[in-house]
């Protein structure tokens, strides 16, 4: 257990996802590979929000956050719900507790950077 700003955070998940999934996953015998990135996650939760560190072969260090939705039917880009402004308020805050920016956002997957 961690603290943010006096909120604790737990994490949930710490695995290889390379060595979970194997080289060649359920998805990548499904579809066929578009690209390989091999990584370690640690996954926490905060509230509704996971918050992925991901340290990704050749390209570095990540943060990712993810607002997990009560009701993810309900949700499309076009509307904007209640639940949507919070959530983006929610993860809004928790960029500034972590010093994030809107600056550092990547707009693409670690495959596409590589």
């Amino acid at each position: 257990m961690e603290n943010i700003a006096g909120e604790t955070i737990e994490i949930i998940e710490q695995k290889d996802i390379n060595e979970r999934m194997g080289e060649e996953g359920v998805l990548v015998k499904a579809l066929g590979p578009v690209g390989f990135a091999r990584k370690q996650r640690v996954v926490y939760v905060l509230g509704r929000t996971r918050i992925h560190l991901d340290e990704v072969d050749g390209l570095g260090n990540f943060l990712e956050l993810e607002y997990v939705f009560e009701d993810c039917a309900s949700v499309s880009l076009a509307s904007n719900t209640d639940e949507q402004r919070a959530a983006w308020t929610a993860v809004v805050e928790l960029m500034d507790k972590l010093d994030t920016s809107r600056a550092d956002l990547i707009g693409m997957s670690h495959i596409d950077m590589a």
